[in-house]
Formats: structure tokens, C-alpha cells, sequence
């Protein structure tokens, strides 16, 4: 069988790929990816839907800036620096709970490159209003998503940042499922010869576990942020109760995503055993080839010697060790497959 050089060629990787629509340039799943657009961007609650608006409303909003706007527009807030030094880091959650506002971040792993992309989201959130902090589109498609929903019951403030949260892990349960496609085709690969799978199985194995891991600890960040949103104010009542029943999804997502991981190290077992066994068998019969030399090469040095021996005279010598050699190598044959050593 012809040997395959790489694991994501055009019948493995790609084809995983298309089973599960990914986007390979953003932090959630969407229908279609809104680019966007300049300026201002405001929304208000309005007749319990959450309306896009073009001024800034009185109160009541949500507004998506970037870094440089929150400075330049709220530096003078309580904590603006604060959450400004964490949304630079860009590299893990944080979340700061005082008594009449929250503010935070949490790092969105892209959902094509877990590893290689984040997106760095921040937070302020009070009572009247909600300003997030993003420097690509990811939550204005968001938001634009929630604006298509239908009417939403005692939809507030506090209502709408937690349907943000749980946009963000609202389709992970697809990308779980494409990682258990792509651990289901490493297994199939694993029922073959140790010999006709690809050079870079086991770097690609560890590159799914590390995916996993870093989703494990994304998650698990998730559980921690509700933990500290409990404890303020601003989220009480059916909130609070939408809190819980995102910090349950989070969790699940926790658990599958553990159970992927043990399953990928389970892989990674199995192709070493294999190898291991593949080894052994090549040292068995190198070891059994020696074993059978080893008489013959004492005859070749006997005889090779500088020393004149009384046989080496006679007419049938030769012949005569030639048949010995041939005899003992019969032996030792039967002997080995006595033992069922091959």
C-alpha cells in the first residue's frame, strides 16, 4: 500500500472541513458575515427587541467601540483604566465586579485557528447601559443577529449582555462534533498498518489535544466569569436565571470537550502501542536472523584461522562443513518455530 505523506491532505483534513461549515476568520458561527461599517454604533431596547440606532439614545444602550474610542469617549470613567490594561493584554479572562458596574474581558478563540487567533473582547456594563470593546466585527454581528430575533420578554440591559455571552458558545457544540469527526478518521487510520500511516500522525494528534486543551480552559473561564457575575446587582431576577443556564451550557461544553481531549490522548496510546509492537516484532527477527548466523559465523572464524588443522587435508572436508552448517541452521529453525518464536 502506498504510503501517505500528510494527515491533511485533500481526503482527510479538507474533507472534515466541508463536513463542518467553519469559519475559518471568526470567533462564531454565522450565516452569512456582516463587514462592519463605519462610525457610531449604537442599540436600544424598543418594544422589547434590541434596535439598531444611529444617534446615541439617552440611556438605555449598548455600544461597540474600539480601544481608542473607549479612551478617548470614557477614560473618565471609574476602572476605564483598568479594563483598558487587561483588553491590551489580550491573552486571558478577567472580570472586576463593583457595586454599581462590571467590567471585564474574555478572549474568543477563533473557531478555524484555535490556537493561532483571539479576539479580545471588553467589557463595561451598568445599570443603563453596556460599551464593548472590539476591534473587529465579530460583535456587531452579534448584535445584528439579536436585532432579527423576535420580541424577548423583560428584555433589559443586563438581559442582553448575557445573550451575548451565550452567542459565544451558542454553535461550539458544532465545532465539538467536527473534532470527534476528525478523532473518528484518526481511529479508522489506526486499524491500518502501523507502516501506511502518515509521517506526521502524531503531531497531529498532539496538535488536536493542545486545540482541546486551550478550548478546556476558554470554557472553564466562562464558569469563572458567571461565578463573579452572581455576586453583583446589576443581574438578579430572570437574569440571573439566564446566568445559570449559561454557566450549565459552559459546562457541558467543558465536559465533552475534556472527554474529546482523553479520547485523543487514548489515540495517541494506541498508535505508540502499535509502534512499540511494530518494533519489537523488527528486534525479534533481527534477533532470531543473529541467532542463526551466530554457529556459522564460529565455523567461518574457526576455520579462517592462520593454523594449519589436519580435516582441512581431507577429500570431503569441505563438503562435510558445508552439510554441518547447513544441518545446524535446520535446527536451530525447527527450535524457533518449536518455541513459536516466529
Amino acid at each position: 500500500m502506498k504510503q501517505k505523506d500528510h494527515l491533511d491532505s485533500d481526503d482527510f483534513m479538507q474533507k472534515m472541513k466541508r463536513t463542518v461549515a467553519l469559519r475559518e476568520d471568526c470567533g462564531i458561527f454565522f450565516e452569512q458575515e456582516l463587514p462592519r461599517p463605519a462610525g457610531e454604533l449604537f442599540y436600544a431596547i424598543e418594544d422589547q427587541k434590541l434596535v439598531r440606532k444611529d444617534e446615541k439614545p439617552a440611556c438605555g444602550y449598548i455600544q461597540i467601540v474600539s480601544k481608542a474610542e473607549f479612551a478617548q469617549q470614557y477614560g473618565m470613567l471609574d476602572e476605564s483604566g483598568l479594563l483598558l490594561y487587561h483588553y491590551e493584554e489580550n491573552s486571558i479572562d478577567n472580570i472586576d465586579v463593583f457595586e454599581d458596574h462590571v467590567v471585564g474581558t474574555f478572549v474568543v478563540p477563533m473557531k478555524g485557528s484555535v490556537l493561532e487567533s483571539k479576539v479580545s473582547v471588553g467589557f463595561y456594563v451598568t445599570e443603563s447601559r453596556i460599551l464593548l470593546l472590539d476591534e473587529t466585527s465579530m460583535l456587531y454581528n452579534v448584535l445584528e443577529r439579536m436585532t432579527k430575533r423576535q420580541k424577548i420578554r423583560d428584555l433589559d440591559i443586563s438581559h442582553v449582555f448575557v445573550r451575548i455571552l451565550d452567542c459565544m458558545i451558542s454553535d461550539d457544540m458544532l465545532l465539538l462534533q467536527k473534532y470527534s469527526m476528525v478523532l473518528d478518521q484518526m481511529e479508522d487510520y489506526l486499524e491500518e498498518n502501523v507502516s501506511d500511516l502518515p509521517h506526521n500522525f502524531t503531531s497531529f494528534i498532539m496538535q488536536n489535544k493542545k486545540e482541546l486543551r486551550a478550548l478546556m480552559v476558554y470554557y472553564r473561564s466562562l464558569n469563572y466569569m458567571v461565578d463573579e457575575l452572581a455576586e453583583s446587582d446589576i443581574f438578579d431576577g430572570i437574569v440571573e436565571r439566564r446566568l445559570q443556564s449559561f454557566d450549565n451550557k459552559a459546562t457541558k461544553l467543558y465536559a465533552e470537550t475534556a472527554s474529546l481531549h482523553e479520547a485523543a490522548q487514548q489515540l495517541r496510546d494506541v498508535y505508540q502501542a502499535k509502534i512499540d509492537i511494530r518494533q519489537n516484532k523488527v528486534m525479534s527477527i533481527l534477533t532470531i536472523v543473529t541467532t542463526i548466523f551466530m554457529p556459522l559465523t564460529l565455523i567461518v572464524g574457526w576455520y579462517g584461522m592462520n593454523v594449519k588443522m589436519p580435516e582441512v587435508g581431507w577429500p570431503y572436508s569441505y563438503p562435510i562443513i558445508i552439510l554441518a552448517s547447513i544441518a545446524v541452521t535446520i535446527i536451530e529453525i525447527l527450535i524457533f518455530k518449536k518455541k513459536q518464536w516466529f
